[in-house]
């Protein structure tokens, strides 16, 4: 989990297809001229080798992207609020723009409002695609400023770096109603106008692709320094949830917090603290019979020079062989001592820094010395192949390791996590199940989620909104990685899923009961074609069952307006239970398949579960 920065949501953003951009409002004021557009440049157009020009027009701006980048702001627009912005202030944002990818595949950008300094405080992320014909489109989104901003301290970003595509921007334009609307009714005007409408979706067999381990968590309560093995979030996660998969937390800063002697390589403490807490949680979680992975963050200054929790730190190579034991020995404790073997070991997020940071080549080099003190050990603990901080980064570096045969032995799964996965091009995340096919490992999420500062928030955590997007963050993933596991950031009492007394489950402890009933072991993973826009939709049916499925499940998810799904390619006269849930709560209901399918109301901003059963 990644701790730096601020990066906050909107509780919810929407957009539609509305009036042309220019339209006036007598109780807004345009945050920029409307025609700032036309003139500002872009940054960093080099990274990609992008093409920027005005258009005969004298109204329509071209930008060609050349080549793939690991960074969206690699190429971007940028706007500078030239009126003051008060906190609270009711926003709407809209984008005039159409443009596709070279094979004719819609476009895609994302849309930023954001401090324009460090540390780029966000009130609103949107991820936009274009017209599928590459029409032009309006969209609209509203929000509200997280802050007070001075002239020129805001900026709109929007972000382009999405891999080669040619984008057309007419109009970008920003009103501020300050106080004069209400935010939530806004949204909600914008969303009863953008419809999901009537669409029809075939379950088809023949395009299942992987099969699921499962859903399951992560358990790191001590890695923040909790002496408690397992919180009563995480109790409760484990009463009521079918937990497939674990991922815990090594904190070696409270393991190894002195430096040693010539004969010793450093102090150990597995008595108490901790350390001890995280030993009795790997102890406890061992007997689940799941696969576990043990993650190290944080270390202590004599290992890892520098600010405490700071980014960026990298371990010194004659440190590579005293970190090893270090890390050797815990897994040895854990095994002999609590009888609790770690399948699985990775540093957190070392691409990106968070606290270790290893390039690619540095954390072969590392695994290079720590495999074998693994085979020495008898351990038969493999690495996690990556474990990067997104999923846009993780194939390039899952494929360099993969590639070192130095190290092949002691590798393990691809991992990532998934806090990028709602604006992420498809692109990177098909290029991890790429990866995965090549060098024939499977592909895990092993921390699960949809924004990664969304802690810095107003108390985001029992709200709807966090409960939709994660069930679309896992949809997207699922679909495009072909993830066998996924472990949502967290089980316990961090990007809580229930009260920290778990007595009160919160919309997303539900949504998360309910993919894991969609998304169970043994479950293979069926895609639709043409999803529209606004939809997100994946189908299941059990693996290696001879004939024609018993069981079909169906998770769709509505970030839009209310509309109609009709499901094809179901039994006909088969039982379904149909699971609704939105804002307002959860409905139960059932039907009977026929023969033309079966039709499903999708709500405004909600979930459907449908589960058809043959023979009933």
């Amino acid at each position: 989990m990644q701790r730096n920065g601020a990066w906050i949501l909107a509780t919810l953003t929407t957009l539609v297809a509305c009036a042309p951009a220019g339209r006036s409002s007598t109780d807004a004021t345009d945050i920029f001229p409307i025609d700032t557009y036309r003139t500002a440049g872009l940054s960093n157009p080099d990274a990609t080798r992008a093409i920027d020009e005005i258009l005969p027009d004298g109204r329509t701006r071209r930008i060609v992207i050349r080549t793939p980048s690991a960074e969206t702001n690699a190429t971007q627009l940028s706007l500078f609020n030239e009126a003051p912005i008060a906190k609270g202030d009711v926003i709407t944002a809209e984008v005039e723009i159409r443009g596709a990818r070279p094979n004719g595949a819609p476009g895609q950008v994302e849309f930023y409002f954001e401090q324009a300094t460090s540390p780029w405080t966000k009130s609103v992320v949107q991820p936009i695609r274009t017209s599928p014909k590459n029409a032009w489109r309006t969209v609209r989104i509203a929000f509200s400023a997280v802050a007070d901003y001075a002239p020129r301290a805001a900026m709109t970003s929007v972000r382009l770096a999405f891999g080669p595509q040619t984008i057309e921007l007419r109009a970008v334009r920003l009103q501020n109603y300050r106080r004069t609307r209400d935010l939530t009714a806004l949204q909600a005007d914008i969303l009863r106008e953008n419809r999901l409408g009537t669409h029809r979706l075939v379950v088809d067999p023949k395009r299942a692709r992987q099969t699921m381990l499962g859903l399951g968590g992560n358990f790191c309560q001590p890695r923040y320094a909790a002496v408690t093995a397992i919180d009563p979030v995480g109790e409760r996660a484990l009463r009521d949830l079918n937990v497939r998969i674990v991922r815990t937390g090594f904190p070696l800063n409270h393991y190894a917090p002195n430096p040693g002697t010539s004969t010793a390589p450093a102090q150990v403490v597995t008595d108490s603290g901790p350390a001890r807490a995280s030993l009795l949680a790997l102890q406890r979680l061992a007997k689940l019979r799941v696969p576990i992975t043990v993650s190290v963050w944080e270390a202590a200054p004599w290992l890892l020079p520098g600010r405490t929790e700071g980014m960026g730190r990298s371990l010194a190579r004659d440190q590579y062989a005293t970190c090893a034991d270090l890390i050797t020995r815990y897994l040895v404790t854990a095994r002999d001592e609590y009888g609790a073997h770690a399948d699985y070991f990775s540093f957190n997020e070392p691409d990106y820094g968070v606290n270790f940071k290893f390039t690619a080549p540095e954390m072969a080099d590392f695994i290079a010395v720590i495999g074998p003190k693994f085979r020495a050990a008898k351990l038969k603990t493999k690495f996690i192949t990556a474990d990067t901080a997104n999923g846009a980064s993780c194939a390039a570096y899952a494929r360099t390791l993969l590639s070192d045969r130095r190290i092949a032995e002691f590798l393990g799964p691809i991992g990532f996590h998934s806090w990028d996965a709602l604006g992420a091009s498809e692109e990177s995340y098909r290029a991890i199940a790429q990866v995965g096919r090549e060098f024939r490992r499977p592909v895990w999420c092993l921390e699960a989620g949809h924004d990664a500062q969304l802690w810095q928030a107003d108390n985001p955590w029992p709200k709807w909104s966090n409960a939709l997007r994660t069930v679309q963050a896992y949809l997207r993933t699922l679909e495009l990685t072909e993830s066998t596991a996924m472990a949502y950031w967290t089980y316990e009492n961090n990007y809580a899923m229930a009260s920290a007394d778990g007595k009160t489950a919160y919309p997303v402890f539900e949504a998360m009961r309910e993919m894991s009933r969609v998304f169970g072991p043994g479950r293979r993973v069926i895609p639709f074609a043409n999803v529209p826009e606004g939809l997100s939709a994946l189908a299941t049916v059990p693996a290696n069952v001879p004939g024609k499925p018993t069981t079909t499940d169906i998770l769709l998810a509505n970030a839009i307006g209310d509309g109609q799904v009709q499901l094809a390619g179901l039994p006909n006269r088969a039982r379904a239970v149909v699971v609704t849930m939105t804002a307002a709560g959860t409905k139960r209901t059932s039907a009977i398949v026929g023969p033309n399918g079966l039709s499903i109301a999708v709500p405004l901003q909600g979930f459907v579960r449908v589960t058809v059963t043959r023979g009933g």
